[in-house]
């Protein structure tokens, strides 16, 4: 409650929204209440678990994967922490709509089929 004061006397519009699995925020839910205040696009710079959450519930279509000249190794952290895909054909599927050099990385745009 004192969080959610905070942020208000500083202007912010705090909505609470339905829990889904293990307590968390259902995503689905937090994209219809952002429907319902006319918001349609939403972006979304995150870690690796928001980012395979929101691609395996069918919420995300389209990602901006920035590449750097770098490898990390087997132990290294993966960048979409997705359902675990048994054969190939449960794999998530894109089209590369874009690839872009920024210095010496890569930016792909990629749209989720």
């Amino acid at each position: 409650a004192q969080r959610r004061q905070a942020l208000e006397r500083r202007g912010a519009r705090v909505i609470e929204t339905a829990r889904g699995d293990a307590g968390r925020v259902s995503l689905p839910a937090v994209l219809q209440d952002l429907a319902g205040l006319e918001i349609n696009e939403v972006h979304s710079e995150c870690g690796p678990r928001l980012a395979g959450a929101l691609i395996d519930a069918g919420l995300a279509d389209q990602v901006l994967l920035y590449m750097a000249p770098r490898l990390l190794g087997s132990g290294a952290r993966g960048v979409f922490d997705l359902a675990e895909i048994a054969a190939m054909e449960e794999s998530k599927s894109c089209h590369i709509c874009d690839i872009r050099q920024l210095g010496e990385d890569l930016r792909l745009t990629l749209s989720l089929d």
